[in-house]
């Protein structure tokens, strides 16, 4: 087996046991498992750093030739963001919704075949790797403002039913959520306008406008504008809380299908 495979699917491993340890926090009600998760990820997250690294030295280029890299690239910047909110924001149980996804991320990657797609010549590799490199931790903040808001909603209502269980209380307050989650719009729109503006002109370097014409790059847009008027409304009006809440989860959503649609 090839090595750097052999990295990330070690890698993969240590995801699956923070994930196994989430589930058994949940429905053993056991919240001491939760401060755990990090631990778990940390060590799943080097050997993710390892193996780029080492791809990226033996090459002599950037390892995001392929979908199955870019989803490995993908997998590591969201456990990277998780991890920078759990240690500093001590919110370890984001990573009940965090870690499935960056899971499935690694899963997608070890299993999809690993040819690189063609690039016509006159695209500066430059050009095209800092695009896909500003797309992918953009994606990864939207992807954790989404884990923020999705606890957002369920410890909202938590505190409306008044009957809250133990595990529950562990999640972090309403302003703590909102906070990260509004901390993830201020990182995601801009380096997802970065790349959308990169994107225009490597296309137009390669003489050939399929970027924004391309169907995949709908969803991009989509989500895109849906992170404009959020943050829009927040900064203008004043929105805080459920609406921005729903409103950055439809945006994962509009997110997860142009991810998704890289494998198709």
């Amino acid at each position: 087996m090839d090595l750097d495979l052999l990295l990330l699917r070690l890698a993969l491993g240590f995801y699956m046991l923070g994930v196994i340890l989430a589930f058994t926090a949940l429905l053993a009600a056991k919240q001491r498992l939760l401060r755990w998760l990090p631990l778990a990820a940390a060590p799943g997250l080097a050997l993710d750093l390892v193996s780029f690294v080492r791809s990226w030295w033996l090459r002599g280029s950037v390892p995001l030739e392929s979908t199955p890299e870019r989803i490995s690239f993908l997998a590591l910047a969201v456990v990277f963001a998780y991890l920078i909110a759990a240690f500093v924001y001590r919110l370890e149980v984001l990573g009940v919704i965090i870690l499935p996804l960056a899971v499935v991320l690694q899963l997608i990657s070890n299993y999809l075949p690993r040819a690189a797609v063609a690039v016509p010549e006159e695209v500066q590799p430059g050009l095209r790797f800092f695009h896909i490199g500003v797309a992918t931790l953009g994606v990864a903040a939207i992807f954790l403002g989404f884990g923020a808001s999705v606890l957002y909603l369920v410890q909202e209502r938590r505190l409306k039913s008044k009957r809250p269980g133990r595990i529950l209380r562990r999640l972090p307050s309403l302003v703590s959520c909102d906070q990260i989650g509004h901390l993830a719009l201020l990182w995601g729109f801009p380096l997802l306008t970065l790349a959308i503006i990169t994107g225009a002109v490597w296309s137009a370097n390669a003489r050939a406008f399929y970027w924004l014409s391309s169907g995949m790059e709908t969803f991009a847009l989509l989500s895109w504008s849906i992170l404009a008027v959020i943050l829009f409304a927040r900064l203008v009006r004043g929105w805080r809380g459920r609406k921005a809440a729903y409103l950055t989860i439809v945006a994962f959503l509009a997110v997860l299908a142009r991810v998704l649609g890289l494998t198709l």
